[in-house]
């Protein structure tokens, strides 16, 4: 598979775009993007990664709800937080998390959120193209609130993150395609 981002039913095998954004401590990143109708389980998380050289990078992945309102991410999607991640080499690379116990998303928007808990780390990316959403009100690991979201900056990077879904129905993987990026 090619490299994809965003809500896909395969794991992407290579990044997505060429550029980098780099993380800063406490900060969130959130990228919007479309989960077809109908009820779906999570299996994993992920992204494409690199650390600074001779560091170490630490962060959190999860699915946050959409406040359409605020034009920002709502609250933390059930089961959807990675726990504590990690890339120590330059080179930029895979790091994903295999859910145990699969959050359940249902068609519309969400956000699929990195949380940063220093700056040695830089994610890949497209300079242009996405609806991305930051903000540094929360202190890591905590999540920012519903709350703390509405005081956001926005941005057009179109990060590498991505999320594989299944149907809840069906034991095999359904093959629709990635979902489309909203920007």
């Amino acid at each position: 598979m090619p490299a994809a981002n965003g809500f896909v039913t395969v794991t992407p095998d290579t990044r997505y775009g060429a550029a980098v954004e780099s993380g800063t401590a406490n900060w969130c990143y959130a990228q919007k993007f479309t989960v077809p109708v109908g009820t779906w389980e999570v299996t994993e998380i992920g992204g494409y990664f690199n650390a600074d050289v001779g560091t170490s990078g630490w962060f959190h992945l999860g699915i946050f709800g959409d406040d359409a309102v605020n034009g920002c991410p709502s609250t933390l999607v059930a089961d959807s937080d990675s726990g504590a991640l990690s890339r120590d080499l330059p080179a930029v690379d895979k790091v994903n998390h295999a859910y145990s116990v699969t959050p359940q998303v249902s068609g519309g928007d969400y956000w699929l959120v990195v949380f940063w808990a220093d700056g040695n780390l830089n994610i890949s990316s497209d300079a242009v193209g996405g609806t991305e959403c930051s903000n540094n009100l929360a202190t890591y690991p905590t999540w920012p609130t519903d709350t703390q979201w509405h005081s956001h900056f926005d941005g057009t990077y179109d990060l590498s993150l991505y999320a594989v879904y299944q149907s809840t129905t069906i034991g095999s993987k359904i093959m629709l395609g990635s979902m489309i990026n909203i920007g």
